[in-house]
């Protein structure tokens, strides 16, 4: 069974495993942690039809950044194994409707795209900030500024960040007395 996904039709990991064992009762699943480190997991997978054939094997890697979702932050390596095994799988034939992508990889891919992306609200906000007085003869640096936000691994987090310190200067500049009061 595959899953539409913008339009194009994906198929689970697990269905991919199902019918490999269904096809290949003598083929092997094995998977590799080839790089690790407190930010990513980079997964090989290699499926081999038949065991007696090794000349037959199947490569699939997958890259999974910890940081980019929350499932990731506790299973980035078990989400990275899934993805290699189904590129592997893939790549075999197994479950290719219309990607080598399963439909778990694109769900994820879209996800952190949207769970990453600045939003509409940040940039109203910021639009809001930056017609601040305190941004006067400063809106041009300021927009520079705030294009590199896109640049950040994750915009999503690095414009909350940006639009607490506007709000801190602004605050700073209509009461520049609660600096002395901090002290």
């Amino acid at each position: 069974m595959s899953i539409k996904i913008h339009g194009k039709d994906y198929v689970l990991v697990n269905e991919r495993v199902q019918e490999f064992h269904k096809l290949y009762p003598n083929g092997s699943i094995r998977t590799d942690l080839v790089e690790f480190s407190d930010e990513r997991f980079i997964i090989k997978a290699e499926v081999c039809p038949d065991v007696n054939d090794r000349m037959r094997i199947f490569t699939g890697y997958a890259c999974e950044l910890v940081s980019s979702s929350r499932i990731n932050k506790l299973n980035a390596l078990e989400c990275g194994e899934s993805s290699a095994v189904g590129r592997a799988m893939a790549f075999l034939g197994i479950g290719i409707d219309g990607s080598i992508a399963s439909a778990d990889e694109v769900q994820n891919a879209v996800h952190q795209e949207e769970a990453h992306n600045v939003t509409e609200q940040q940039k109203g906000k910021y639009q809001e900030l930056v017609s601040h007085k305190c941004f006067n003869g400063k809106v041009r640096a300021t927009n520079e500024w705030w294009v590199h936000i896109y640049d950040a691994q994750n915009p999503k987090a690095a414009a909350d960040k940006a639009l607490r310190t506007m709000e801190a200067a602004i605050k700073l500049f209509e009461n520049p007395e609660t600096v002395k009061g901090e002290k």
